[in-house]
């Protein structure tokens, strides 16, 4: 219900015509979603250069894109399930063989939510399935790259005036803080940045000033 699409998780609930069968099914759907609500969602995409995610997601370039590690973010602690979503126009049936087939919260997820409209094909997502809500910790060597956007801020001088008296939340971040927060950690910069005559986004690498 958090998720931008309101299209999330709809199915085809096939009928099922004997009585208790209906109602076992029936309650398992809703034990189903009794125990999925406490997991989390982690989207992720498989691009970087993608201009609609950076105007969804990256305050229309004000923000930053995190590059990770997929193997080593896979084998964080928390982490049940991921899988690469699938883009149809057809929506997922879900029916008595289904749920018994599937009979874990994992299965079922993958099932409904590994499932959007082709109008979504542009995001490119992955997506983990984690065991609750909130924050997760891991480890440095999981972030492998930092992309910034186009209207980042790029020195602290260059953050809105009264800036750090904003709320965590209203706060901007520049480059610079950026950099020098996460130093020795061995991550690749880049800066994205409009492809001459054209629409096309490509990112340029930024020389870390902290590795010597």
């Amino acid at each position: 219900s958090k998720l931008n699409d309101p299209c999330e998780g709809v199915y085809i609930e096939s009928i099922v015509r004997d009585a208790t069968l209906h109602e076992f099914f029936k309650a398992e759907i809703s034990r189903f979603y009794e125990e999925a609500s406490r997991h989390g969602i982690y989207s992720l995409s498989q691009i970087a250069v993608d201009e609609l995610l950076w105007a969804y997601y990256a305050n229309s370039h004000y923000g930053f894109c995190i590059e990770y590690d997929r193997d080593e973010l896979l084998k964080v602690e928390g982490i049940k399930t991921n899988f690469i979503v699938d883009y149809r126009d057809d929506v997922p049936n879900l029916n008595f063989g289904t749920v018994f087939i599937h009979n874990s919260v994992t299965k079922l997820l993958k099932l409904i939510l590994g499932r959007k409209s082709k109008k979504w094909l542009h995001e490119a997502e992955e997506r983990l399935i984690v065991e609750k809500h909130g924050l997760i910790n891991y480890s440095d060597n999981v972030v492998t790259s930092i992309y910034f956007g186009i209207r980042m801020p790029r020195k602290v001088d260059d953050l809105p005036t009264a800036n750090d008296q904003l709320s965590d939340k209203l706060q901007q971040v520049c480059r610079e803080q950026v950099i020098k927060s996460l130093q020795g950690r061995d991550i690749k910069y880049y800066q994205m940045v409009l492809r001459p005559n054209s629409y096309d986004l490509i990112y340029e690498e930024i020389k870390d000033p902290y590795l010597f």
